[in-house]
């Protein structure tokens, strides 16, 4: 059963262009190990979807993924479908776990020579510092505030 589909990428984070692709994620209580992988990803034509198991989805919470973490943290209007709002809702991050799990793809990122990848790290920073700040963080946060 599907139990979140949500935004996530330039839509959720404020970049799109017009020529943006939609960028989703879909949290399922289970996946058919026959149709897709314990999480998968598949792209038709401008729309790329992420699979996951709620129990992946979890262990990715847990260790404060940032792909969990802004799922978690997407405002109601990123979000097509979701009965876990009482649970995202009522969630807290470990923010070790997460600054140690955002601490790689920011490095990464940062030294890159790609002006994409170099927001990607400026982004990720923003987020971070505002979830160890507030305790959470708004996915299009940065983006807002570059206007």
């Amino acid at each position: 059963m599907l139990m979140y589909r949500g935004l996530r990428g330039s839509r959720l984070h404020g970049f799109a262009t017009p020529d943006s692709d939609y960028d989703w994620i879909e949290i399922w209580d289970h996946i058919s190990r026959r149709d897709y992988p314990p999480w998968g990803q598949t792209i038709d034509g401008h729309t790329d979807t992420v699979r996951v198991e709620l129990s992946e989805f979890m262990r990715w919470a847990v260790s404060g993924s940032p792909m969990a973490l802004e799922t978690i943290f997407s405002p109601d209007e990123a979000i097509e479908f979701d009965v876990l709002k009482p649970w995202r809702h009522a969630f807290r991050p470990d923010l070790r776990a997460a600054q140690a799990s955002y601490g790689s793809p920011i490095r990464r990122f940062q030294h890159s020579e790609n002006a994409k990848h170099r927001r990607h790290a400026a982004r990720l920073q923003y987020d971070l510092d505002s979830l160890l700040t507030y305790g959470y963080f708004d996915p299009a946060g940065y983006a807002k505030s570059l206007k």
